[in-house]
């Protein structure tokens, strides 16, 4: 009886860590083929913009990355200089969290 409940639950986890990895693998395409006008065109969340009227340090920071997967690089500094520097670091970031994803055991057994 145990066991066939820690082999449905090993093909349930199996197929679910199956589709997570996917929709991490995935992001960066999907932020590629959005749109821009969603992101460019609105309004600022900002607490800093907002109230004090200055932009702080990250402002843009989102506009800037989304450009960068459009390959528009000269906007992307425009919006926020930082975005050479914590972009490559987003990556290192996301690709360690891959690497650990696929090869731990999320099931105990």
């Amino acid at each position: 009886m145990l066991t066939e409940i820690n082999l449905i639950k090993n093909k349930f986890c199996t197929s679910t860590r199956k589709i997570n990895l996917l929709i991490i693998w995935l992001s960066p395409l999907l932020l590629s083929v959005l749109p821009l006008r969603f992101i460019l065109y609105g309004k600022s969340i900002c607490i800093w913009k907002n109230l004090l009227g200055i932009d702080c340090i990250g402002c843009g920071i989102t506009k800037s990355i989304l450009l960068v997967f459009h390959l528009e690089f000269s906007k992307a500094y425009e919006y926020n200089k930082l975005v050479f520097i914590v972009l490559p670091i987003l990556l290192i970031i996301w690709t360690k969290f891959i690497i650990n994803f696929k090869n731990k055991n999320y099931v105990n057994e």
